[in-house]
C-alpha cells in the first residue's frame, strides 16, 4: 500500500483579507430609496385626488408626475404636497409640444418622519364623445445619509488596511530603515 502525502496550500491570513475585503466592494450596490406611492390614475372631466403616504424618518420626498396621452393629454395637471399644517412643494405639469403628455419631478426635504399628503388636480381634453385623460404618479423617499458614520467607517478601515499592511511587511515602522555602511 503505497500512500503518499500532499502538502497542503495555506493562503496567507492577508491575502484572504485583501480578498474579503475586494469581494465586498466589489458586491452591488443597495439603493436606499423606496417608492411610497405609485399609481395610474383615469380622469373623467376634472377630477382632484389626495393621496396620503408616510416619510418614515428625516430624508428627501421625490414626486414624479407624469401626464399620459391616452386618448389625449390632459389639458392642465397640476400637484402640491403638505403636511397637515405647511405646504411643501407644488407645481404644475408642462404638456409636451403638439399635444403629448409632459413629465415632472420635485424633490423637497421632510424633517421628521410622519405623514404627508399629495393633492393632484387634472382637467381632461374633451376629444369626441371621450372627456377622459390618464395620468401616473410615484413618490419615493430616500433616508438623509449620516455623514459622520461614514467618516468613521471610512477611517477604521484605513486603520484596518495600515496594521494589515505594517503586519505583513509593506509598511515599515518609522526608524527602521537600514545604517548606511
Amino acid at each position: 500500500m503505497n500512500m503518499t502525502h500532499q502538502p497542503r496550500l495555506r493562503a496567507a491570513p492577508g491575502v484572504l483579507a485583501v480578498s474579503a475585503l475586494l469581494g465586498l466592494t466589489a458586491g452591488p450596490v443597495a439603493q436606499a430609496d423606496q417608492i411610497l406611492v405609485a399609481q395610474t390614475n383615469l380622469i373623467n372631466g376634472t377630477v382632484s385626488t389626495v393621496d396620503s403616504f408616510t416619510a418614515p424618518a428625516a430624508g428627501t420626498v421625490t414626486i414624479e408626475l407624469s401626464n399620459l396621452p391616452w386618448p389625449t393629454a390632459l389639458s392642465t395637471l397640476s400637484f402640491f404636497a403638505g403636511s397637515a399644517s405647511q405646504v411643501l412643494a407644488s407645481g404644475t405639469v408642462p404638456n409636451a409640444p403638439g399635444g403629448g403628455g409632459g413629465m415632472m419631478l420635485e424633490s423637497f426635504q421632510v424633517s421628521s418622519p410622519g405623514t404627508y399628503f399629495a393633492h393632484v388636480t387634472g382637467t381632461a381634453t374633451p376629444s369626441g364623445t371621450l372627456d377622459l385623460g390618464l395620468y401616473s404618479m410615484q413618490v419615493s423617499f430616500a433616508p438623509a445619509v449620516p455623514l459622520p458614520a461614514a467618516g468613521w467607517l471610512l477611517g477604521g478601515a484605513l486603520l484596518v488596511l495600515a496594521g494589515l499592511g505594517r503586519r505583513f511587511g509593506l509598511l515599515k515602522p518609522a526608524g527602521s530603515l537600514p545604517a548606511a555602511a
